[in-house]
């Protein structure tokens, strides 16, 4: 298993990508109406991507901060199990 800075490191990543290409969505004219219809769309695929790198960071960083030493974090259990 990847350890939670890697991970973290990982999905900020993602959401860095994510937020570029929706900024560049944001910012692309001269389309016809299809293909502006279906960046739109993309929009929204990414912008739901980005929503989750969100959740996913506020996870791996409570998983982070989180140390028992004598076992597991609560968060790690958590993570391993549900997502």
């Amino acid at each position: 298993m990847l350890d939670p800075q890697t991970i973290l490191g990982l999905v900020q990543g993602v959401g860095g990508a994510a937020k570029v290409l929706c900024d560049s969505i944001d910012r692309s004219q001269g389309f016809e109406h299809e293909e502006a219809l279906a960046l739109q769309n993309l929009r929204q695929g990414v912008e739901t991507i980005k929503s989750d790198t969100i959740v996913y960071k506020v996870l791996i960083t409570a998983m982070k901060n989180d140390s028992k030493p004598n076992g597991q974090s609560t968060f790690a259990i958590f993570i391993n199990k549900c997502v």
